[in-house]
């Protein structure tokens, strides 16, 4: 079966290798990715509703002006990602995942999960993230300034650096010692 002649997709794929492809106009629905390689793959004016992705490989996909609703991705590899692209409001549940070089600038992400993961050098300035959840993951370098961070989850969370002053924190959750990095802004020395 060739995916990309086909408009509706509902099933479930397991070890696909569609590396480098051209996807346009395809609408995903209820899918399952089971070891799906899509690594460096485009996909343009496509909709992904209540997909799953389990231990895939999404490194440097270009997701331009497609949406993503209740999607999930689980033990998912997905560097490198411009998700600021993307339409509409997405609603992204991610565990487990590697998110290194991930871009959701200026999204629109409330109660987002991003549990578990490794994100080093994201970016997510001028996001709203509020009640989003970033518990136990290592967040070494990711950018959140401007961002809405109101009722976050950061407990156990690590590496993180949050600038108080350009970020609205009100009622986040955090866990000590890490928590301690909220003051580095204030050039103050504690004891």
């Amino acid at each position: 079966m060739n995916i990309v002649e086909k408009e509706n997709i509902e099933q479930t794929f397991k070890g696909l290798e569609a590396c480098q492809q051209q996807f346009r106009g395809l609408i995903w629905e209820d899918c399952h990715f089971e070891k799906c390689d899509f690594s460096e793959s485009s996909f343009h004016n496509c909709r992904f509703l209540d997909c799953q992705f389990n231990n895939c490989n999404l490194a440097n996909i270009n997701p331009t002006n497609s949406s993503f609703r209740n999607c999930t991705f689980n033990n998912s590899k997905i560097i490198g990602v411009n998700w600021s692209s993307i339409a509409n409001h997405p609603t992204f549940t991610f565990t487990e995942c590697l998110l290194n070089y991930a871009v959701f600038t200026g999204l629109n992400l409330p109660k987002s999960s991003f549990e578990n993961c490794k994100m080093v050098e994201a970016d997510f300035s001028e996001s709203n993230l509020q009640h989003a959840s970033f518990q136990s993951s290592n967040l070494d370098n990711t950018n959140f300034n401007n961002a809405d961070l109101r009722h976050a989850d950061f407990q156990n969370a690590t590496n993180y650096t949050i600038n108080p002053l350009f970020t609205k924190i009100a009622h986040a959750k955090f866990s000590l010692p890490e928590a301690m990095s909220l003051l580095s802004t204030f050039n103050i020395k504690l004891s």
